[in-house]
């Protein structure tokens, strides 16, 4: 058994300690740090082991790109087409079946198969925009400012509603997200 973190995981004003701590039972290969979320006189603990599963698989997917000019080469290789031979044939399948035969053939040489790969993604926490990710890093800065410096009560009570703030503007990301995933 050997412990996972070798930083402090409580840091306050006057003093920092190791007590929190990830402890591991074999050996393999890892790598271990703190993450300070801003909430919380604890630092939070990552541990990430190297393991032999994809955390994404991926998938291939085959598609055909229907683009307008791959539809306009279609439409003019069917127009430039001389179906004089059709006429010759008497036999409906045989008709049928050459007909069919040349409409691939040009089907298949405009629209070809292309492979895709689609990684497999989990849309869970799709609510996460972009203004979200960085109000959140500034909330963390300035958790960081409020706990290393002496700061001003101003500051302080800046802070509290900034915090406020972005909890109703993440409460209302995440009704919104679920109240369109119902009515999908």
């Amino acid at each position: 058994m050997k412990p996972t973190i070798n930083d402090n995981t409580r840091i306050g004003k006057k003093s920092a300690s190791g007590l929190d701590q990830i402890i591991i039972n074999y050996d393999t290969k890892y790598s271990a740090y703190t993450y300070d979320p801003g909430y919380s006189d604890h630092l939070a603990q990552i541990l990430k082991i190297n393991t032999l599963f994809k955390s994404h698989p991926t998938t291939i997917k085959l598609t055909r790109i229907f683009s307008e000019q791959n539809i306009q080469n279609f439409v003019n290789l069917l127009g430039n087409e001389s179906w004089t031979h059709m006429y010759n044939i008497s036999n409906t399948n045989v008709k049928f079946n050459s007909f069919i035969a040349l409409f691939r053939s040009h089907f298949n040489n405009c629209f070809p198969l292309k492979s895709l790969k689609n990684r497999c993604s989990n849309k869970k926490n799709s609510w996460i925009t972009k203004g979200i990710k960085t109000s959140s890093k500034t909330k963390r800065h300035l958790y960081y400012l409020s706990k290393h410096f002496n700061m001003s009560p101003e500051f302080h009570l800046y802070f509290r509603k900034y915090k406020l703030i972005l909890r109703k503007v993440v409460t209302e990301a995440k009704i919104m997200e679920n109240s369109n995933y119902i009515l999908k």
